[in-house]
């Protein structure tokens, strides 16, 4: 590891600790997707490539994995090994080629998934933080997961559930937040609202570089220790 990347590297654990010490539920990400993956994401919807995900934490919540165990396991799996480019990766080559060449990465994605939260659907308050009871800390961490807003149609959202504070998604705007924190969402529009999230690929300077120019833009007043 050269002396760059590891500085890198360790601003980003300084940017961890910040928004954990600052209660900080989001950061937008200066990067946007290609206007195609929603309508890749349209197309696998019309040819019925989406399965219901995590019924028991809400209604009319769909997910399609374009990596992972293939691409109707969309649940978590912890091991990187077993995860691959699933069935799905040839019917939607633009998400493909720009996961693979243009969103920073080191190659090692776990699940990568296209999510839908059709019309008058919810998610219910959950914690992400693996094996959860009450009583246990939750495993807060603003890297946690990456959520891209393909489509963003009025009157849905993602939002804490303690302050109800909402990530302001706009179409193709992407988002770094901490799903350690309790989160729920809905869709009180008429327009299926498509989503994307990445996990893993992490610990390559690209990435990092993305993380602090995206951390500096809004918090630019930020002191990190």
């Amino acid at each position: 590891m050269t002396h760059e990347e590891k500085e890198a590297l360790d601003t980003c654990k300084k940017i961890q600790k910040y928004c954990i010490d600052n209660d900080i539920f989001y950061l937008k990400l200066d990067i946007e997707p290609p206007e195609e993956m929603l309508e890749e994401a349209k197309a696998l919807h019309t040819e019925a490539y989406f399965v219901p995900h995590r019924s028991k934490d809400g209604s009319e919540w769909y997910s399609s994995a374009i990596h992972g165990k293939n691409w109707f396991t969309t649940t978590y799996i912890e091991e990187t090994s077993a995860h691959k480019w699933t069935e799905i990766a040839e019917m939607c080559p633009v998400t493909t080629y720009w996961l693979k060449n243009i969103f920073p990465n080191k190659g090692q994605y776990r699940r990568c998934r296209f999510m839908l939260l059709n019309s008058n659907g919810y998610i219910n308050s959950h914690t992400d933080t693996h094996l959860w009871k009450p009583g246990m800390p939750l495993k807060r961490n603003i890297f946690a997961a990456i959520n891209i807003a393909l489509n963003q149609p009025k009157n849905c959202y993602l939002r804490r559930s303690d302050t109800k504070e909402e990530i302001p998604f706009t179409p193709r705007s992407t988002f770094l937040f901490d799903n350690g924190v309790f989160h729920d969402a809905a869709n009180h529009s008429d327009i299926p609202r498509f989503h994307f999230i990445i996990h893993g690929g992490e610990e390559c300077i690209e990435r990092a570089n993305l993380y602090i120019r995206s951390f500096w833009k809004q918090h630019p007043n930020a002191i990190l220790q």
